[in-house]
């Protein structure tokens, strides 16, 4: 039986987190002996693991990382778990992993789950990545941006760098019915500065003088609640701004609303925007980086608005409201037939063909 190990900084909420529970899950189901290891929250996780997953005790960080993945690697060998190959995800983990692939040269897949240029900001984790990543016998990103950044600005060898997309899981709701009586516009998200909900609010004000039947429905909870709570009173709409903190179930909210905004100003690769494409509500996004274009065509599946062009966003909106019901109609059948090009039984065995290339070396 293979033998995989996945290491990422912890399980909680968070889209690479999910992504790592999925594929544990996935592999675990699929007769591989899989092993998490968690650099932070040791075994505390909200995701279902398969049965016959089993964590891993990583060492204090607090001396390093390399001190660190050397105790690990002791642990590893004195427990009999060494690895076929090993699994990171998200920056730390991805050099943790590295310092072990080239301290014994365990076979090591790395996956950058944001937008790496945002990292540039923080000098020590690019000159780690730019001294240990090459150990790497693979890395895996989800978007184009993120492969021209990590072939030309860490040094990754173009030839060992794959493009994999997130997959997205199909929303089997609870319930259906709407809980809403006003019609409404939705956002989704951690409430998060990158996240723009900010500027959605501004904007919601000036869409909701033409269209003031509209509500907005903003799930997700996060540092910057109270803010846009004031915010949202400043303009004199905590009437018809809903804030409904975190929703387990989505599957309704998108069911019912008349489209999803996003407004993030950046992303690695938006899952919301999948999960909403999913159940046929069509996407108004502003085409930050990454991700977006990759998965609207505009005024086919959805609408792009250029980046922070928040003008064009609230003319796009409008005509789009204006149009209802038809719009949403025609967006929404186009989204669901573009999304199944994203479907695990697509995404999963790309990563599974990677894994098992390695395990042959």
């Amino acid at each position: 039986m293979k033998k995989l190990l996945f290491i990422i900084p912890s399980l909680q909420t968070g889209g690479a987190e999910r992504v790592c529970a999925n594929l544990a899950n996935y592999f675990a189901e699929h007769g591989y002996q899989v092993s998490i290891a968690l650099l932070y929250h040791d075994k505390k996780t909200i995701y279902s693991l398969h049965s016959s997953i089993r964590f891993i005790h990583v060492p204090p960080l607090r001396f390093g990382l390399a001190p660190a993945a050397l105790a690990f690697l002791l642990e590893l060998f004195f427990t009999r778990r060494i690895p076929d190959v090993m699994v990171a995800f998200m920056w730390h983990a991805n050099v943790f992993a590295s310092i072990l692939a080239k301290v014994c040269g365990l076979r090591c897949i790395l996956s950058e789950h944001c937008n790496p240029e945002l990292e540039k900001h923080v000098p020590n984790l690019i000159r780690l990545a730019t001294r240990y990543f090459h150990y790497a016998d693979k890395m895996v990103v989800l978007n184009i941006g993120a492969f021209r950044f990590m072939s030309q600005k860490i040094g990754m060898p173009s030839e060992r760098i794959v493009t994999i997309p997130n997959a997205y899981e199909k929303n089997v709701p609870c319930y259906t019915e709407r809980l809403m009586k006003h019609p409404y516009l939705l956002a989704v998200g951690r409430l998060d500065p990158v996240k723009g909900f900010d500027r959605l609010i501004r904007m919601f004000a000036e869409i909701a003088k033409l269209h003031p039947e509209e509500h907005l429905v903003i799930c997700g909870d996060g540092r910057e609640r109270e803010n846009l709570k004031t915010l949202a009173a400043s303009l004199r709409l905590s009437d018809k701004i809903h804030f409904q903190g975190e929703c387990r179930n989505l599957a309704p909210w998108y069911r019912h609303a008349d489209t999803l905004c996003f407004t993030s100003h950046s992303e690695g690769w938006p899952n919301v925007i999948m999960e909403a494409m999913e159940q046929g509500l069509p996407v108004i996004a502003f085409d930050c980086h990454y991700g977006p274009a990759e998965m609207i065509s505009s005024h086919r599946n959805g609408i792009l608005v250029p980046q922070d062009d928040e003008a064009c966003y609230i003319r796009e909106m409008t005509a789009y409201l204006d149009r209802l019901p038809e719009s949403r109609a025609r967006y929404s059948a186009e989204a669901i037939r573009s999304i199944r090009a994203f479907t695990i039984d697509k995404i999963y065995p790309r990563w599974e063909a990677i894994v098992e290339e390695e395990t042959k070396r």
